[in-house]
């Protein structure tokens, strides 16, 4: 800042030195201008001491002066005044970029120190997780989240009758017990992140730092708090954090066969290899999927990709109003397995294929978002497995449409940038 208040200092030394300069001119100007004026008037004319003084004839000559000398010296003024005028704005302008300057600084300051009382508050609240036999903070932290998230939990969850929205309102049921047996340390816990998003969201900051502190923010959390704050954020304590996850994109690296909902999925995978690869294949579809909805184009919208060993290839297709969305996993027989990410696709049935499709789905369009982007009464979702004798292959697909072709939501950015060809449902 002292930087820019010397370069503000140095222009208006320079501007100065400028006008006088030019004043300089303009005198010798003005000056030349009346003597050569006087030498015209003198030219051919007698002058004694001896002779009376011509009263009519100085007065024309006063009046000749004053007519040019001085109608150039008021347009000389006006000139002056005008770049007098353009220089002060200049330097009013100056002043309040500085000032600006000056107050962004202050409130990106202030932003700061506000910002470390509240992450130093949410760091201390970590340790106050205490479990006998553990140590305190995250260790203590992550028993405790296996007490909600454990066996007893998932158990409940893998009947087969149950579809994807009984199995959430059983968890959210199970995390409402659990936050009541530790509400004195959760709420805290909560409410201490919920005030950091704030902070970020209605802070006088730039639009770019918003997200880099808000991004920092979210590599800080565990897969163990993420889990929680998903499901914190389905009850009434903390429903008021669903504007800042869909803002910030809190929950992007919750891992899906972490949630709940996928308890029937990850029952079925043995090893935590498998279950590494599943989640991996998800997030990358899930960020596939935004890109397409995202795409701008004239047809329909397509993406291809092998998994492993090219035993599984899924297909991703979009219409191009972004009316309705199909997953296709084509699993192909007699094909040799050797990747571990093949080998967990193996793991699951056609069945447990097709329910693992139907929950991304939902995840992706309903759940990760709070039902907040889509109205779920308009829109059809149809399960569909074929088999394929002749080429061998067997074709798991979801599909996903809004029955009057309004376009579906996956993603905030969607919002902020509408199709224009669409309505606005």
């Amino acid at each position: 800042m002292a930087d820019k208040t010397i370069t503000i200092e140095k222009s208006v030394s320079t501007s100065k030195e400028r006008w006088r300069q030019i004043f300089s001119i303009l005198e010798w100007i003005a000056l030349g201008a009346f003597l050569l004026s006087i030498i015209l008037f003198a030219y051919k004319r007698p002058f004694s001491l001896l002779n009376q003084i011509d009263a009519s004839l100085w007065g024309e000559f006063g009046s000749f002066v004053g007519g040019v000398i001085g109608t150039f010296v008021a347009y000389i003024s006006v000139r002056l005044l005008v770049k007098t005028l353009e220089a002060q704005l200049k330097s009013n302008e100056d002043i309040s970029k500085s000032n600006e300057r000056t107050s962004a600084t202050y409130d990106l300051q202030h932003f700061n120190e506000m910002f470390k009382t509240l992450f130093d508050l949410y760091k201390n609240v970590l340790n106050d997780y205490k479990i006998e036999g553990y140590q305190n903070g995250h260790e203590s932290f992550k028993v405790l989240t296996k007490n909600f998230s454990g066996p007893d939990t998932r158990t409940r969850l893998t009947d087969g009758s149950l579809d994807m929205q009984s199995r959430n309102n059983l968890a959210i049921a199970s995390y409402e017990k659990f936050y009541a047996d530790n509400s004195d340390v959760l709420s805290v816990h909560f409410r201490i992140l919920y005030r950091i998003f704030q902070l970020i969201h209605t802070a006088s900051i730039s639009d770019a730092n918003r997200l880099v502190v808000a991004k920092i923010v979210r590599c800080q959390l565990s897969e163990e708090e993420l889990l929680l704050l998903r499901y914190n954020a389905m009850t009434k304590c903390g429903e008021k954090m669903q504007v800042y996850i869909n803002q910030y994109n809190v929950l992007k690296h919750l891992p899906y066969l972490s949630i709940l909902e996928f308890a029937p999925i990850y029952d079925k995978l043995k090893r935590n290899t498998y279950i590494n690869c599943i989640n991996v294949e998800l997030y990358s579809l899930h960020c596939e999927v935004r890109d397409l909805f995202l795409k701008r184009s004239e047809k329909e919208k397509i993406q291809e990709k092998y998994i492993g060993d090219k035993k599984y290839q899924i297909r991703l297709t979009v219409k191009q109003d972004n009316s309705a969305f199909k997953i296709e996993l084509i699993k192909k027989h007699n094909t040799d397995v050797n990747s571990n990410c093949t080998k967990a696709f193996d793991e699951l049935s056609n069945t447990d294929l097709s329910m693992l499709l139907e929950l991304f789905v939902r995840e992706v369009f309903f759940y990760s978002n709070y039902n907040q982007y889509n109205n779920t009464a308009k829109i059809t979702i149809t399960p569909e497995i074929t088999q394929q004798q002749h080429s061998k292959k067997t074709i798991v697909s979801i599909e996903i449409s809004h029955n009057e072709a309004y376009e579906l939501i996956c993603c905030k950015t969607q919002i902020e940038n509408p199709m224009k060809s669409l309505k606005k449902s």
